[in-house]
């Protein structure tokens, strides 16, 4: 039969400090699960509350005497007048357990009192009382490991050299905590310097393999093919800027009378009979002039970048190789910083539908890269 409770203790409320050191004395001891058949005795059931003025022992004791495996009576002057202690001896025999009553005698008990109780003292005439432990001197430790003995069902020399055994593990433990401290201070500094030093090994160790492989990855591009070509497009593009910038500036900073003179009519070789001259204009350079191959080598410039943008994004779309993904992302960086440089506001309407396209399928690789256009 399984039981709830390893045992129930029986006890006066009088004599409650003794139950509570027992309780707790038993349901903290360390077992053995291999030598024992349990890690700990838990739980144990002690009653807690002064019982009822009735004479029913109420349904939860009687309960926890059904659920309990040994019934342990604190034998005491005062508990053999407690008529619930005689009560619960009582019911606990009629379950027929009066051999698994056991008899705690506390110390400071004189052997002239009468410490058992009527039930008690039956069931001893009778001969069914088959453990009664006394605690004759000293703490609890022997009498706890008696009881812890009687519960589990093992020999008491057992039980005592395990626990024998536990307590001188756990002092030499403790006497060797100073030990230890006392050692780890005095080689702290020096593990201290040690590991200061291979952290600064490693990091400058990670910083040069950091180093030679970006210097490998950078050669190993700026030899590949796609690179090279890519600079010579931005090459193109950059160069067409920088032509119509220049064309732009230098129109700019023309002296006023060097525009009006170009404005005005030039005379031509070819004069009438009348002595009239003859005016021609084929060699004025006109603004609008200007504005319009500005604007015509913007545009054309758009072309180039819209078309490599495409060129890019096609082989992001069909290589599988991370490095080299990498690698098209910053071509295509490079493509929407060269669209940044260009009046954009002023490209067609075609150019403006293939931008707004080129852009929203960089922001779909990367979100980065877009981010500000």
């Amino acid at each position: 039969m399984n039981f709830k409770y390893w045992a129930f203790i029986s006890y006066s409320h009088t004599d409650e400090s003794i139950g509570k050191r027992v309780h707790k004395y038993l349901e903290k001891l360390p077992l053995s699960k291999r030598k024992h058949g349990v890690k700990k005795l838990f739980p144990i059931f002690r009653d807690k509350d002064e019982l009822p003025t009735s004479s029913d022992l109420g349904s939860q004791l009687n309960s926890a005497l059904l659920d309990s495996k040994y019934l342990l009576v604190i034998c005491t002057p005062t508990s053999a007048k407690s008529k619930w202690v005689n009560e619960e001896i009582r019911k606990f025999s009629e379950l027929g357990r009066a051999s698994r009553i056991i008899a705690f005698i506390p110390k400071d008990v004189s052997p002239m009192e009468e410490i058992y109780t009527p039930e008690m003292a039956k069931i001893i005439s009778s001969g069914d009382l088959e453990h009664r432990i006394t605690w004759s001197k000293g703490g609890l430790r022997t009498p706890v490991d008696l009881l812890a003995a009687t519960i589990c069902g093992t020999p008491l020399s057992g039980m005592r050299r395990y626990q024998s055994f536990r307590r001188l593990r756990k002092a030499v433990i403790w006497m060797m905590v100073p030990f230890i401290t006392a050692i780890a201070l005095f080689l702290m500094p020096t593990f201290s310097t040690l590991l200061f030093s291979h952290k600064i090994q490693t990091d400058d160790a990670f910083s040069q393999v950091v180093k030679e492989d970006y210097a490998k990855n950078a050669a190993k591009m700026a030899d590949s093919e796609e690179f090279k070509k890519a600079s010579k497009d931005m090459t193109k593009i950059m160069g067409a800027m920088f032509d119509a910038a220049e064309n732009q500036r230098k129109k700019l900073n023309e002296p006023l009378d060097r525009r009006l003179s170009m404005n005005s009519p030039t005379p031509s070789p070819d004069s009438n009979q009348g002595g009239e001259s003859v005016y021609s204009d084929k060699h004025t350079i006109r603004p609008e002039s200007v504005h319009s191959n500005l604007a015509s080598a913007q545009l054309r410039g758009l072309d180039v970048v819209i078309s490599k943008a495409r060129e890019i994004l096609e082989a992001y779309k069909t290589t599988n190789d991370q490095n080299a993904k990498l690698q098209l992302q910053e071509h295509l960086a490079m493509m929407l910083y060269s669209l940044k440089l260009m009046p954009v506001e002023q490209a067609t309407t075609q150019q403006k539908k293939d931008i707004k396209e080129i852009v929203d399928k960089i922001h779909e690789i990367n979100p980065a890269l877009s981010s500000g256009f």
